[in-house]
């Protein structure tokens, strides 16, 4: 084994071994160049944990602690591998091999050490194209298990990770018009709510007019009977303020929540005609996070963007 033994990464596609596993190593790469050693701070099961990844002009090796320390977890001959590629997750990435009968999970490693990792995979990739030359490796990376283009189609700018349509090119306005189509139902609802959000604009202006007075024709003129009916008028004011901002609080929150409900129904009926091949490829936690924690952030925009609008 080809393989340095001093404790600084040789390159960074090669990082020192411990001992036991380097002897571990030792016995299955007899005579073969490593081209690749790194670890992960993760385990195939998806808990925290010690794994390597060890890649010869022959072999792909993984070792697994969990799994087992003395005896890897795969050791692959580069003859059967067609093409290496990593799927992104939430908070996670997979290094998923495809051969020619079937494709599978090899190892596993938190969103950190993607950029460590990605190296890995096109220098595997290259191996992988010097013994099939025919093979298609130009696509290394993969966005909850489905192929997502990495350049926008209509400016060339990259794409943000996790997205397929680019910001830029968005049409704002026609977006704009189609979350409106959630609130124009309840008509009575957003009307009360941009009425009321219109009016706590207004009365919130009032106590500086007002102690404007105070000070010119109150304090300055000495005129305690104005200065009376200024402050009760103030503290009206205020009372008036909390009031129209709690009415406006209880009808927002009525209108998000049956836009959340409408936005949920509708989505869930999407999923329901889904194919069996799409959960085969999307992890449950990712349609999850979609379907509350997406779904939540729209509804608080398009409630709360009506009297943000007006204010």
């Amino acid at each position: 084994m080809e393989l340095e033994s001093d404790f600084k990464p040789i390159s960074e596609l090669i990082e020192h071994m411990p001992n036991e596993l380097s002897l571990h190593v030792e016995e299955i790469t007899r005579g073969e160049l490593i081209h690749i050693c790194l670890a992960s701070d993760m385990v195939l099961d998806g808990s925290y944990g010690n794994s390597w990844l060890i890649v010869t002009d022959i072999h792909i090796i993984v070792f697994d602690f969990t799994y087992s320390f003395k005896s890897p977890r795969y050791v692959l001959p580069l003859t059967e591998i067609e093409s290496v590629k990593v799927r992104h997750f939430f908070g996670n990435d997979v290094l998923e091999v495809a051969t020619s009968v079937k494709t599978f999970d090899i190892i596993r490693f938190t969103n950190s050490l993607t950029t460590k990792f990605l190296p890995a995979i096109k220098e595997i990739n290259t191996l992988v194209q010097h013994i099939h030359p025919d093979a298609d490796v130009d696509e290394i990376f993969e966005l909850s298990g489905s192929s997502a283009p990495s350049k926008c189609g209509k400016c060339g700018k990259a794409l943000p990770m996790g997205l397929r349509v680019c910001p830029d090119c968005i049409n704002k306005k026609e977006t704009f018009k189609r979350l409106l189509t959630y609130v124009l139902p309840y008509p009575t609802l957003w009307l009360a709510t941009a009425l009321l959000s219109l009016a706590f604009t207004v009365v919130h202006l009032i106590p500086a007019y007002l102690i404007r007075y105070l000070i010119d024709e109150g304090l300055m003129k000495g005129n305690l009977g104005l200065l009376r009916a200024i402050v009760l008028s103030l503290l009206g004011v205020h009372a008036l303020t909390r009031i129209l901002d709690g009415v406006r609080g209880y009808y927002l929150q009525v209108l998000g929540q049956k836009v959340l409900l409408d936005l949920r129904r509708e989505l869930y009926e999407h999923l329901q005609q889904l194919s069996s091949s799409f959960y085969d490829k999307h992890q449950t936690g990712s349609i999850m996070a979609r379907v509350i924690g997406d779904v939540n952030q729209l509804t608080n925009f398009i409630s709360a963007g009506i009297q943000n609008i007006i204010i």
